[in-house]
């Protein structure tokens, strides 16, 4: 997969001609908006007032779009382990501290380390030597140096903060007067702009009017830090194991947001002797290093959607022909990213309905390359990867959306209702979901992957899924009838689907005989159901019993019972044949009791008896099975009621907007 990387990355810098325009390529997207809010970057303009050297603090405000990281060079923070040196940050603390002294650290003899010197030496104060504060070694070198606030205006008692500080535990007396003074100067901040600070993603400083991330040193550090340290200060040679050419390699892949291999453990390395013998295991050139750093950037911005709790990234690898025209990479992302999310949300794909004309040339060349989805989570400095589904054909995506669009069409004619998109966001909540909105479904994954691989299913295991899922709604103590009867008319939707798409593995005693439909009088819509979910007559036995437990369950909500106690009747953890026939005895009583014995009800469930007497003495349904075939004739009637409006209640919308958070 690290080919899609070196791709990109390439395609990327085909046209960078300096170090400015490669820094350019790693800057990391940034909301406009956050809980409704709209999203700035602030600058903090320092200037010289007069020739006594004092200096004001001017605050500028830009709202956030989409040019706000290229434009202030955003590339993302140091690790958190690592000294923090960026001059554009979305950590206050970090600029009033350790940002300008690890700076004049690094930078070589130039004008800006001057600017540096001058100002640190005009507005910072010194907390003192680490036995006076008793803070730790790491603490102390990275906090020590700090905005002297009443140097740049502001009414502020330096002398009032490391007494304040001396009152703390020791180790974290230098951490705790970076936070007084940033919570001081963000309270000055709130006054002049009266925004919060949850409504400021970023902060740069500029000096003098000028912004300090456009000198050309500040760029050319940000590469020698990331490119010249790597290679420089190493000076290995050998063979890149990626493009094979000979030259300077490096095996330290540290400053990589996605971890293609381990260089942290001394047991992967060759002879495990660690360091350099990571060489003999994975080396890589300057210019396959520097493709991987811009696609790395590329991809976290521009390649990547929320899907099952997790991030997923598409990265898609070309097959280089003569015939692909050469177009901007960054337009074959929107293509990429357009045509994926056509299968994850409804709004996904009426946006690429709408753009299908502008994606013509692209669809055109779609045999010239494969698409890879990478769900992972980036949890500190760990990239915890949940799956990795390789090599899919975009006409997989096609597929798959078209049959989406057919049993969208089936759902319309059943339901009267155009809501019946079946997209991956959607079948997300068709099964067990957790109360953690971190915790990841591992089946939900397993499904994707069969599901773009197309690896067929075991229908019983689906079915045991399934009841895991409405165990899961029915004993919430926030119970929703609407998602109850909505999920369950979608895992029978889903069936269909996996039927159509040939996915299905419903085993040799599956093969039954519909030919009962043509005796059965009911009404065309549930004739229409059970004919595509190609229910046998024992599945429909139950499913018919299970629309006149819908019809009593109506009936208890109109009197306020919103759980409907006829469920109680049903046991959710699999029934048997004997609980089956206590059911059909107590759902012909329970019609008696609520006066709903009607001549409809009592051919209904005349049709359900018959079929069950006559399929009794070589009943093959498993326990799970006939729960889910009862509860699925009661969601179709509660369904039907819902959305008629006879159950005064609005259905909840389970599909998740699937286009990055």
């Amino acid at each position: 997969m690290i080919e899609s990387w070196i791709q990109i990355g390439k395609e990327l810098l085909r046209e960078q001609s300096n170090v400015g325009d490669f820094v350019r390529t790693l800057a990391e997207e940034i909301p406009k908006e956050k809980n409704n809010k709209k999203q700035h970057l602030l600058i903090l303009n320092i200037s010289k007032s007069n020739d006594l050297g004092r200096y004001t603090l001017n605050i500028e405000l830009e709202e956030i779009s989409g040019e706000t990281p290229v434009k202030y060079l955003w590339v993302g923070n140091s690790p958190s382990n690592s000294e923090q040196d960026k001059l554009t940050t979305d950590n206050l603390e970090y600029l009033i501290s350790q940002t300008i002294p690890n700076l004049i650290k690094k930078l070589p003899d130039c004008d800006l380390k001057d600017k540096l010197k001058k100002l640190k030496d005009s507005i910072y104060f010194d907390l003192g030597d680490k036995e006076s504060i008793s803070s730790t070694e790491n603490q102390y070198e990275r906090y020590r140096y700090i905005w002297d606030l009443s140097k740049i205006g502001m009414d502020f008692n330096r002398e009032d903060v490391i007494n304040k500080v001396k009152e703390e535990d020791s180790g974290k007396r230098s951490k705790k007067a970076v936070e007084i003074v940033s919570s001081e100067l963000m309270n000055y901040i709130k006054k002049k702009t009266k925004l919060n600070k949850n409504e400021i993603s970023l902060f740069t400083i500029s000096l003098n009017g000028e912004l300090l991330i456009n000198d050309d040193n500040y760029k050319k550090y940000i590469y020698s830090s990331l490119i010249d340290d790597i290679f420089i200060n190493n000076k290995d040679e050998g063979l890149c194991h990626v493009c094979g050419a000979h030259g300077e390699v490096t095996w330290n892949t540290t400053k990589f947001w996605f971890k293609f291999y381990i260089t942290d453990k001394v047991g992967f390395s060759s002879n495990l002797k660690g360091d350099k013998n990571f060489l003999k295991n994975y080396a890589i050139c300057r210019n396959c290093y520097e493709s991987i750093l811009a696609a790395e950037s590329f991809v976290k911005n521009k390649m990547r959607i929320y899907l099952a709790k997790a991030n997923v990234y598409i990265l898609p690898t070309f097959y280089l022909s003569q015939n692909i025209p050469v177009l901007k990479i960054e337009r074959w992302s929107n293509y990429f990213k357009d045509k994926f999310l056509a299968s994850v949300s409804l709004s996904g794909l009426q946006e690429f309905q709408k753009k299908i004309e502008d994606y013509i040339t692209y669809e055109n060349y779609q045999d010239n390359f494969m698409l890879n989805f990478l769900f992972a989570d980036k949890k500190q400095a760990e990239l915890k990867v949940y799956q990795l589904i390789q090599d899919v054909p975009p006409s997989r995506l096609d597929e798959i959306r078209q049959k989406a669009i057919e049993l969208q069409n089936l759902g319309f004619n059943i339901f009267g209702i155009r809501d019946m998109y079946l997209s991956l966001g959607k079948i997300h909540f068709l099964f067990l979901i957790g109360k953690s909105i971190n915790k990841k479904n591992k089946f939900i994954l397993t499904f994707y992957y069969q599901l773009f691989s197309n690896i067929p299913f075991h229908y019983q295991v689906l079915i045991k899924e399934f009841i895991r899922r409405i165990r899961e709604i029915r004993f919430d103590t926030d119970y929703n009838d609407s998602n109850f009867s909505q999920t369950l008319v979608f895992q029978n939707l889903l069936l269909i689907y996996l039927e159509k798409l040939k996915l299905l593995d419903r085993g040799e005693k599956m093969n039954d005989t519909q030919e009962y439909l043509g005796s059965l009088d009911l009404e065309e819509n549930i004739t229409t159901f059970l004919r595509n979910s190609k229910y046998s007559e024992q599945m429909a036995s139950l499913f018919l019993i299970g629309l006149l437990i819908g019809e009593i369950g109506t009936e208890q909500y109109k009197k306020g019972d919103k759980k409907k106690a006829i469920l109680n009747k049903v046991n959710f953890q699999g029934m048997d044949l004997n609980k089956l026939v206590r059911l059909f005895n107590d759902v012909y009583e329970k019609m008696r009791q609520y006066r709903i014995l009607t001549s409809k009800n009592e051919k209904i469930y005349s049709l359900a008896k018959n079929l069950f007497e006559t399929n009794r003495h070589k009943w093959s349904l498993i326990p799970e099975e006939n729960v889910f075939y009862v509860l699925s004739g009661y969601s179709f009637k509660t369904y039907k009621a819902i959305i008629s409006g006879i159950q005064k209640e609005s259905l909840e919308n389970k599909e998740e907007e699937e286009n990055g958070k």
